[in-house]
C-alpha cells in the first residue's frame, strides 16, 4: 500500500482504488477525486516507541481509520504532545533515555495531558510490569508480536468508539466494494 498527501488530504491507496478511513474513491489515470474529508477529522494517536519496525507495524494496522503521528523516543513524544492533542497514545516501556513509565508520570503531572488514555505495547509480559502499567493509569496492554486487531480493538475500545464492521461474506465484500464506485 502506498500513501500521499494532496492539499492536507492523507490518501492511503491500494490498487485502483482510492481508500481514506472507511469511505473509498475510484482513482483515475488522469485525475483523483478527493471526498472533502480532512485528517483532522480523524482521532489521533501517538504510536511511542524506538524500533522503527514497531512504529511501522502500529500505522499499517491503523493508519487507514485514525491519524497516526509517530514519536522514535519518550522526549519526541513530549515535544508532539506540546503541539498535538493526541486521544490515544501507544506507548513502548523500554526507550533509551525516558521511558514508557516516565512518560506516564510526566502525563499525570500534566492536566492537559493526564486524561489521555495510554495503551503499552511492549515486549514485556512479566507480571511486574503488567502491575505498574496498571498502577501508572494505563488503559491497556499489549505484548509484543501482536496480531493487527488486537491492536485495533483495544484502540478503539480505549478511546469509546464501535469498531466499523467489516463485510462478513463474499456478497457483502461485493456490495461493499460496489458501493465505493460511486
Amino acid at each position: 500500500m502506498e500513501a500521499f498527501t494532496i492539499q492536507g488530504y492523507h490518501i492511503f491507496y491500494e490498487k485502483a482504488i482510492l481508500f481514506y478511513g472507511r469511505k473509498c474513491i475510484i482513482e483515475s489515470k488522469m485525475e483523483v477525486q478527493l471526498l472533502g474529508i480532512k485528517e483532522t477529522d480523524k482521532k489521533i494517536i501517538l504510536a511511542v516507541d524506538d524500533t522503527p519496525s514497531s512504529l511501522q507495524i502500529v500505522h499499517s494496522a491503523l493508519g487507514r481509520e485514525f491519524d497516526v503521528r509517530l514519536a522514535k523516543s519518550g522526549s519526541a513524544a513530549m515535544s508532539v504532545l506540546e503541539r498535538v492533542k493526541a486521544d490515544l497514545i501507544l506507548l513502548d516501556i523500554e526507550m533509551p533515555g525516558i521511558s514508557g513509565f516516565d512518560i506516564m508520570d510526566l502525563l499525570a503531572n500534566k492536566p492537559q495531558l493526564s486524561g489521555i488514555p495510554v495503551i503499552f505495547v511492549t515486549s514485556h509480559a512479566t507480571e511486574s510490569f503488567v502491575k505498574e502499567a496498571a498502577q501508572k493509569g494505563a488503559a491497556d496492554y499489549i505484548v509484543k508480536p501482536f496480531a493487527p486487531d488486537v491492536l485495533r480493538n483495544k484502540a478503539y475500545r480505549a478511546l469509546g468508539m464501535a469498531r466499523p464492521s467489516a463485510p462478513k461474506t463474499a456478497s457483502e465484500a461485493l456490495e461493499h466494494e460496489k458501493g465505493c464506485a460511486h
